[in-house]
């Protein structure tokens, strides 16, 4: 079965027993399926990194055992060990629908998209300095769904 767009019935032109022109059209468009509306999410995925003193580089190597994961959600609570291990959302029918990317949109970002702090659990700064020791970036990947069509 198809779904069928709603359209407005066409008015007759004042003393005229037949449609104007445009209604015939009118006609044949209710007869054409609407296209299915896509449904879109998109998945945001943290990539966290520590570092253990000053003269270190970030990495996801230096990271503790009760750290976030290398990469999770925002509050920690989903853990993943790479992005390819990130599942679609719930549910069937859903796909991918772009490659993860660097979110570079909103504050507190430096021109990598990362995002420093002292530690997970505090406030996010756009530049490393002497006291932040963890680092996050945000990445987003959108999922469309697309249910298959019945017989």
């Amino acid at each position: 079965r198809h779904a069928f767009r709603a359209l407005a019935p066409a008015s007759l032109a004042p003393g005229s027993k037949s449609p104007p022109p445009s209604a015939a059209g009118d006609a044949a468009l209710r007869r054409q399926p609407v296209s299915r509306r896509r449904q879109m999410r998109t998945v945001e995925v943290y990539e966290n990194e520590r570092r253990l003193t000053v003269l270190r580089k970030y990495s996801a190597d230096d990271l503790f055992p009760l750290d976030y994961s290398h990469y999770s959600d925002e509050y920690g609570t989903q853990r993943w060990s790479s992005l390819e291990e990130v599942p679609l959302p719930d549910g069937d029918g859903w796909r991918w629908a772009s490659p993860f990317r660097v979110d570079y949109d909103g504050g507190n970002k430096n021109d990598e998209g990362w995002q420093f702090g002292i530690h997970f659990n505090t406030g996010w700064l756009s530049a490393s300095n002497a006291l932040t020791h963890v680092r996050r970036r945000r990445w987003i990947r959108d999922a469309e769904y697309a249910p298959p069509l019945p017989p």
